[in-house]
């Protein structure tokens, strides 16, 4: 009779030929010599995991670790078997049971993404960290930073962001003749800085905030580079001598050889430890609000429910046009469409703005509103940066800027958010919403801006 050696190497060899059937058959009998024997089994897992039969292939990584509890490798593959059947809370018990029997950076690394599924945000981050303190080399940092982020380490948080231009690909996070360590701005002094946008509009007005701390610091010009659509609003921002539009003709700079520098780089290069609290509103509003809009009976509303489709968490942010029926039944309230382009949906009560067509035009229209309701865009930003009033009906996948509870942001102090409690379920925030709109009266939310007088 053949040994349980020579039919696990004739199983490999059938295998390898592509005779799978006998391959199984020639596994099966071995265990049947061995029945505690590990190594025939975890060779016919990861056959019927090739033959797409996971559960038997599941059925048997668990029998390897009742036989041995300490077996990690089997555990990991248990791990991914049950993540690929969606089954995070089956799959994080089995890569801690790895991990518990030997720390493999890589197993962290698959725990991460699973634990933050789960909502486990500081699991998220304690996995990261484990994995990158085994292999630094791990592209984790990014991530981290997200994780950090969630749970209030601000200091490791932006220190962990610089992963994403190497992680990430970040196209336009380019540093040239920069420092590159935390908190090394006063290396900046007496030299010209170029500040560069990279990433979504939301980050652009977000990070804005920094400006005239580097500007001070330096005392030399700094240069602001954004997108186009924000060039008109951007023109006069406080801490960029020059603002130009990334789509611009060559500009000529009044002085050479610039720094330049990612603009979300700049917390990281200040050293702050927290997020920078507005002290007044930093974006000026180049025009004065629609006499239109202000033709409006107060109090008026303006309302965002869709963002960007391209944006790898629209499905999760956006909310339909149908969801926002709560709001719009509170009586007395002027509601304003916000939404611009393709998403633009108007309807009987919220009726479409025709002179919304850069975020300076958007901005008028916002310092003539008394309150923004919106979901996670740009808009949100805009009003937060002017210090308008502004409501966010947020996901549980919300992004990490916001927090994990509670209704305020250290980010804005005028805006206030209402989370969902349910993935994709937006009864619960809209319905919060829509009953402290109807104790809502102009001037509420601690704004500093008034609207226009009319109304």
């Amino acid at each position: 009779m053949a040994s349980v050696a020579e039919l696990v190497a004739q199983a490999q060899r059938f295998a390898g030929e592509g005779r799978l059937v006998e391959a199984e058959t020639a596994f099966r009998r071995a265990i049947a010599q061995e029945a505690d024997n590990p190594l025939p089994r975890a060779r016919l897992m990861t056959l019927l995991r090739a033959l797409k039969r996971s559960a038997e292939a599941i059925a048997e990584a668990e029998t390897i670790l009742s036989l041995d509890p300490t077996n990690w490798r089997a555990a990991v593959d248990l791990g991914e078997m049950q993540a690929e059947q969606g089954r995070a809370v089956a799959a994080v018990a089995a890569y801690r049971q790895s991990v518990s029997h030997g720390p493999r950076a890589g197993t962290w690394a698959r725990l991460g993404p699973l634990l933050a599924g789960l909502g486990d945000h500081p699991g998220a981050r304690d996995a990261y960290r484990e994995s990158l303190a085994l292999d630094p080399t791990q592209p984790l940092r990014f991530m981290l930073a997200y994780e950090c982020a969630f749970t209030g380490q601000w200091r490791e948080a932006f220190a962990a962001m610089e992963g994403r231009f190497a992680e990430i690909k970040c196209p336009r996070g380019i540093f040239a003749g920069a420092p590159v360590g935390q908190g090394a701005a006063t290396a900046l002094v007496g030299k010209p800085v170029v500040v560069r946008w990279e990433q979504g509009i939301g980050d652009t007005i977000q990070f804005l905030r920094y400006l005239p701390r580097l500007k001070a610091i330096t005392g030399a010009p700094v240069v602001l580079e954004c997108q186009t659509v924000l060039e008109p609003l951007l023109k006069t921002v406080a801490g960029a001598d020059v603002v130009i539009a990334n789509d611009a003709a060559e500009v000529a700079l009044p002085f050479a050889d610039p720094v330049t520098l990612p603009l979300m780089s700049l917390p990281y290069v200040l050293g702050d430890d927290a997020p920078m609290a507005m002290a007044a509103p930093y974006l000026p509003v180049p025009k004065p609000p629609p006499a239109e809009l202000c033709a409006l009976r107060s109090p008026r509303v303006g309302v965002v429910w869709q963002g960007n489709r391209k944006h790898p968490n629209d499905a999760h942010r956006s909310m339909p046009v149908m969801a926002l029926a709560p709001l719009l039944a509170v009586p007395g309230i002027t509601f304003v469409c916000l939404q611009i382009g393709e998403r633009s949906y108007p309807t009987v009560t919220v009726p479409a703005m025709p002179w919304l067509h850069d975020f300076a035009d958007t901005a008028a229209v916002i310092a003539g509103l008394d309150l923004v309701i919106a979901v996670d865009t740009a808009v949100v930003h805009l009003a937060g940066a002017m210090g308008k009033p502004v409501w966010m009906l947020t996901s549980t996948k919300c992004d990490w800027r916001w927090g994990l509870g509670g209704e305020t942001s250290p980010w804005y102090p005028t805006l206030r958010l209402f989370r969902q409690t349910v993935l994709d379920d937006w009864s619960g925030p809209m319905t919060a919403a829509a009953a402290a709109l109807t104790s809502f009266r102009p001037g509420d939310g601690g704004s500093s801006m008034a609207p226009c007088s009319a109304g």
